[in-house]
């Protein structure tokens, strides 16, 4: 494993462990799920999230979720359009939940993982998506 910070400290990066079988979304994570990509009015993710399953958690023991989805892609103008940076291959939705961060991350038109983080190594609940503010696409 790689190592996360520089200077000696021995603590390793977290990873994405795959699950023995994929599971549904909880009700809280389909919710915010859902919540995230509304906020991009695109119909083909909205299909997408519709189909999402959780494939893989954190080693870290935060909720962050690594998701599998059917559906159609994505096109590279569709992501280059959502992209803040003109990215053809990634683009995130984000936002707080109080101290609470949530990405949608989309890479190579498909939805990818539900990313929850808070400061580093605590293990947030997630919030509902009422509490979501200060969402954007980048």
């Amino acid at each position: 494993m790689s190592t996360r910070y520089g200077m000696g400290v021995s603590e390793t990066a977290p990873v994405m462990v795959p699950l023995a079988e994929p599971r549904p979304l909880s009700t809280a994570e389909r919710a915010l799920l859902d919540a995230l990509v509304d906020r991009t009015g695109h119909d083909d993710l909205r299909a997408q999230a519709s189909t999402a399953v959780v494939w893989s958690a954190c080693s870290c023991g935060c909720p962050s979720a690594g998701l599998r989805v059917t559906g159609p892609r994505l096109s590279t103008v569709d992501m280059a359009r959502f992209s803040r940076y003109g990215r053809d291959d990634y683009f995130g939705v984000h936002g707080y939940g109080g101290d609470v961060e949530i990405v949608v991350h989309v890479l190579q038109g498909v939805i990818d993982e539900l990313e929850v983080y808070e400061d580093d190594g605590l293990r947030p609940a997630l919030p509902s998506p009422a509490e979501l503010t200060n969402v954007e696409i980048y």
